[in-house]
């Protein structure tokens, strides 16, 4: 795209060089009155061969004030014609005060156009900054052709006019023997007109005879006004009589949203473009994925013989976008019929992609077909209304509230109404599905077809015919069937065809990302945590030589659980604990220790924990008065828990919950040892046994929002026994030692309450199911002590637990201060 703009401005500016005025502009050209103590200069042009204006850098014209008893402005071209040539700068004027028509570009050359091309940046802002008495008139002023093409950005804010276009206004003068001048937009990224307005004139943005704007980006019509004592029109832009507008949202979309008319100065109506008596509607269309959207209406008058197809193809390019008529920019109290009524006197055809009624929007056409590669949706209080026939091929309906209240209107007013194939369903969003009015059948008005002749209503082709199945969505599921009854108006002046629907719902299919299995499941992270804890408590007393002391530890467990296609599980967390180990009687062993950890767990999906553990222990340690070996260990803990429950729901906003657990813990530890070697540095291998188990508990709690859920308290409790041989070897001077475990860890007891998870918005529950973890795995561990300097001692700890879907690492640095 650079190197084609490249290429272009080349191109232009190599051609005007040949026969044109060229004239380089720098910041030097810049333009505020804090800098400079004179007032701006008028730029006057009038070369016969052309005029071009070359940045070399960006200029900047600010506050810059013309005298209101002259027509002066910043640029003005009288003959030939007239070019910017940005090269990739910025041009920016900022409240220029001028009574000209034009106030910062003038164009008077009939016949002869006026570029704009290649800048970064391209701004009119309050240029001029109010009307004042006169005859000033916007920003740009053009009797020739105004190609705006190739730019970054293009913003025109707040700019205002006596007469027509508060932005830009292109006229043809009456007599004149030139061709009808026309205003164009391509290849543009970013184009804003925001605020501008005029007080005595249509087309609060843009006044021309011929139009075309073909969208990059994004380009925003929003906020523009037009006042006219009589007949005013065109909020955003006005067409003039017999001229032409082409939209092509070709690579972004193109949006019209607040622009007002008004005849009196309290009294505003929406109304976004209005084409004057005979001007037509040469192309409205849009590409795939991007839309037109007119949240204000289009207004046209006259009876153009053209007809106007819709999203019409260029050659073997399809545009298959939406084209989008809403009222949705609406409070309830603002809206009336004027605010919501868009008008084409043209014949209407919709060749591909979408033309969509929404909120209360209503669309009066001639006569309208539809081709078969299209979609016609409509909202409910939404009436397509046309003069004349009416064929629609593919009718979609949407449902914007369940049960929807009132129905959608098609109306032939002096011609025929045909409806093809079936009737379609969609539905806004995902909650539409989970309204608890899905729970039972209901029947509903939701269709309304209605000509003068009950003959002139054909719908042959889906007579009783069945909607069929919606498409595949999670919550209530059902079928949609369609009932038509004939009917007349209160007046009898016209015939009715009524569509109802009825709905059969046949059950109900929870959303996986609603299914909360992390909050059951984060059972077992504190139960993992605890077990690492009764690890590294075990670490710091089996040196019998440097046992007692003070010690601290920094802790880390990863947990990690994938079983294929079913739902997986992570668990993280760090933390520190303290703790005190004394002697109790001659060579037994008394602790107590505590600490916190930080955990983070997650579903792989949509859901994370995170958790907060606090907890205490109590330990006890028998020894061997002979050769300091254990004999049998015990261990008790206390945690408690706050948990964070963080939902990113795809379809809605993220959810955020807290609630608490506590849990307790313990480990019975006993074996056999055998000591060897040098009684100063023994060996030793001790088969053993342990008893582990946990109980934790869950309290309820309920989550707030829109997609709140409430969970019943649940409880676990579960036994391992793990059953292994440790290998010691204990240093020869030294009291440094290493240790080696190796043990299978079977989970012989498990034991949970099925608690019930509830949505608060309809009273679906669901059982709480917690992620079944692995009833056996592997455990290989392995300790290191070193004292320092004798009253200081370094230990750590390092364990793998290995299932078959499952693992669990373990880690641990610890400093003790010796007695």
């Amino acid at each position: 795209m650079r190197r084609f703009r490249f290429s272009c401005i080349t191109c232009l500016l190599s051609s005007y060089s040949l026969s044109a005025s060229v004239i380089y502009l720098s910041e030097l050209d810049s333009y505020s009155p804090n800098q400079n103590l004179h007032l701006l200069s008028p730029r006057i042009s009038k070369d016969s061969g052309g005029t071009s204006y070359v940045f070399s850098n960006s200029v900047e014209i600010s506050h810059a004030l013309f005298p209101l008893d002259k027509t002066a402005n910043c640029f003005t071209n009288t003959e030939g014609n007239l070019a910017f040539i940005g090269n990739q700068h910025a041009l920016i004027f900022d409240h220029v005060q001028s009574n000209a028509i034009g106030a910062t570009i003038s164009h008077q050359a009939l016949g002869h156009s006026v570029t704009l091309s290649g800048f970064s940046m391209v701004s009119f802002i309050q240029a001029p900054s109010s009307t004042t008495s006169g005859t000033g008139q916007g920003a740009l002023y053009s009797l020739g052709p105004v190609l705006i093409q190739n730019n970054h950005n293009l913003l025109f804010c707040n700019n205002t006019s006596t007469g027509n276009g508060g932005a830009i206004y292109c006229p043809f003068l009456l007599g004149s023997k030139e061709a009808v001048p026309s205003v164009s937009f391509s290849g543009n990224e970013i184009l804003t007109f925001s605020h501008n307005s005029t007080s005595q004139g249509n087309g609060g943005a843009i006044y021309a005879h011929h139009l075309t704007i073909s969208s990059g980006l994004s380009t925003l019509f929003k906020n523009n006004h037009a006042h006219s004592d009589t007949h005013p029109g065109g909020g955003a832009i006005a067409i003039a009589a017999g001229g032409t507008l082409a939209l092509s949202a070709d690579y972004g979309n193109i949006i019209f949203e607040g622009n007002t008319v008004s005849s009196q100065p309290n009294k505003r109506m929406r109304n976004a473009i209005h084409l004057h008596h005979g001007a037509r509607i040469t192309q409205l269309r849009a590409t795939e994925g991007n839309h037109i959207s007119f949240y204000d209406p289009l207004i046209q008058i006259g009876n153009p013989t053209e007809e106007l197809v819709l999203n019409a193809p260029e050659g073997s390019h399809k545009y298959r976008g939406t084209l989008r008529f809403s009222g949705a920019q609406f409070s309830n109290k603002e809206k009336t019929l004027e605010d919501l009524t868009s008008i084409f006197t043209q014949d209407v055809r919709l060749a591909s992609g979408t033309l969509s009624l929404e909120d209360d929007a209503v669309v009066n056409m001639r006569s309208f077909t539809q081709e078969q590669d299209s979609c016609v949706r409509m909202d409910k209080n939404t009436i397509l209304q046309c003069d004349k026939d009416i064929s629609l091929a593919n009718l979609c309906l949407h449902l914007t509230n369940t049960p929807p209240q009132q129905a959608a209107s098609i109306i032939s007013q002096g011609g025929r109404l045909s409806l093809q194939n079936p009737i379609m369903l969609s539905t806004p969003h995902h909650s539409f599905y989970e309204h608890p009015d899905l729970q039972h059948s209901f029947t509903v008005d939701i269709l309304e077809l209605k000509a003068k002749e009950s003959e002139n209503i054909q719908v042959s082709k889906i007579e009783a015919l069945p909607i069929g199945k919606p498409e595949s969505h999670y919550g209530y599921q059902g079928n949609w069937n369609i009932q038509w009854k004939d009917t007349q108006d209160p007046k009898g002046e016209a015939a009715i065809k009524k569509a109802s629907i009825t709905w059969e719902p046949t059950g109900y299919v929870l959303h996986p990302e609603r299914k909360g299995t992390l909050v059951p499941t984060s059972a077992w992270d504190v139960a993992m945590d605890m077990r690492a804890v009764f690890s590294l408590i075990e670490s710091s007393v089996e040196n019998p030589f440097s046992s007692l002391g003070v010690w601290s530890s920094g802790i880390v467990n990863y947990f990690e659980h994938n079983d294929g296609d079913k739902e997986s599980h992570r668990y993280e967390s760090l933390g520190g604990v303290l703790g005190l180990n004394c002697r109790l009687f001659s060579s037994h062993l008394l602790g107590i220790s505590g600490g916190q950890i930080f955990g983070k767990s997650q579903d792989f999906s949509v859901s994370q924990n995170l958790s907060v553990t606090q907890f205490g222990s109590v330990y006890a340690q028998v020894t061997d008065e002979a050769t300091l070996a254990t004999l049998c260990s015990a261990k008790v803990s206390f945690s408690r828990t706050s948990h964070t429950l963080k939902t990113h729901y795809t379809f809605t906003d993220s959810q955020e919950s807290p609630w608490l657990s506590t849990c307790w813990s313990g480990e019975f530890a006993t074996g056999v040892p055998i000591t060897g070697g040098h009684p100063r540095s023994p060996c030793r291998i001790t088969p053993f046994i342990k008893l582990q188990g946990v109980f934790y508990d869950q309290q309820a709690f309920e989550e707030s929002g829109e997609e709140a859920r409430s969970f019943d308290d649940m409880r676990l409790m579960s036994l391992w026994i793990p059953t292994g041989i440790k290998f010691e070897r204990h240093g020869y001077k030294a009291r440094n030692s290493m240790n080696f475990s190796l043990a299978y860890v079977p989970n012989v007891f498990r034991k949970h309450s099925h608690g019930e998870i509830s949505l608060l918005s309809n009273g679906i529950s669901w059982k709480a199911e917690m992620l079944d973890l692995e009833p056996q795995a592997v455990l290989v561990q392995f300790t290191n002590h070193y004292v320092l300097f004798h009253r200081v001692e370094l230990f750590g700890n390092a364990t793998c637990e290995l299932g078959h879907n499952a693992q669990k690492y373990h880690g641990s640095v610890s400093m003790k201060i010796l007695f």
